[in-house]
């Protein structure tokens, strides 16, 4: 899948599985979630038949997981998608470059990337694109 159809989808939820640092050579964060366009199938029915999704960075600069109940909404932030999102300007990345020793050709190439789900708000700052991978179909376990 690429990343434009994740960008593109409307009324398509996720549910946060796991998140892990493989470090292999193609990836260095891996993000799955499970993605329906049934909240429902994502939280209340755990049976129900869902997509996994596997959201590979090759490599990161930061990434956070937050539960939703300690979540602010950034008001003033720029993106484009809903709950898979690219951010053009967000007070996450503008509070990491203020609190980091990043070069300027690091700040120019990094992505502010927001996986939000159900019950976790997923951020990822990366000068790479992700790889997106899909199972589809699967019964959670």
């Amino acid at each position: 899948m690429e990343i434009s159809t994740l960008l593109s989808m409307k009324d398509y939820g996720f549910a946060f599985v796991n998140i892990s640092e493989p470090r292999t050579n193609e990836t260095a964060l891996r993000i799955t979630v499970y993605g329906s366009d049934h909240d429902t199938s994502l939280l209340v029915a755990p049976n129900e038949p869902v997509t996994t999704i596997h959201i590979d960075f090759p490599s990161y600069i930061t990434y956070s997981v937050t539960y939703d109940d300690y979540t602010l909404w950034d008001e003033d932030a720029v993106f484009q998608g809903e709950s898979f999102r690219l951010y053009q300007q967000s007070s996450f990345m503008d509070s990491f470059i203020r609190s980091s020793c990043l070069e300027k050709t690091i700040i120019e190439s990094m992505h502010h990337y927001g996986i939000h789900c159900i019950e976790h708000s997923i951020e990822v700052l990366s000068t790479s694109v992700p790889t997106i991978k899909v199972v589809p179909s699967i019964t959670k376990e």
